[in-house]
């Protein structure tokens, strides 16, 4: 997904004054990629709530469900037989 010029420009204004220091450009950069990995979390969330809530049993959308949480960080939820994971 790419950030609009609207978005640049709002991270950019939220930036200290930015120089041609390479550290600035660094941190910039990494804000940037903070952001563009904010909204990549929030699709592959919509879509990982989509396939969760399909009435569809086909190895690929499960295999879908699998990645998408792999990628954030989050087990499935517990089912019947699946006992809690106690923290």
């Amino acid at each position: 997904m790419a950030l609009s010029d609207v978005q640049i420009a709002e991270i950019w204004c939220a930036m200290p004054v930015l120089s041609s220091e390479p550290l600035e450009a660094i941190a910039f950069a990494r804000a940037i990629e903070a952001e563009v990995r904010k909204q990549d979390e929030a699709l592959i969330r919509q879509m990982l709530e989509a396939l969760e809530s399909a009435d569809y049993n086909h190895a690929g959308v499960s295999a879908a469900i699998t990645a998408a949480r792999a990628r954030l960080g989050t087990n499935p939820p517990p089912g019947p037989n699946v006992p809690k994971h106690e923290a």
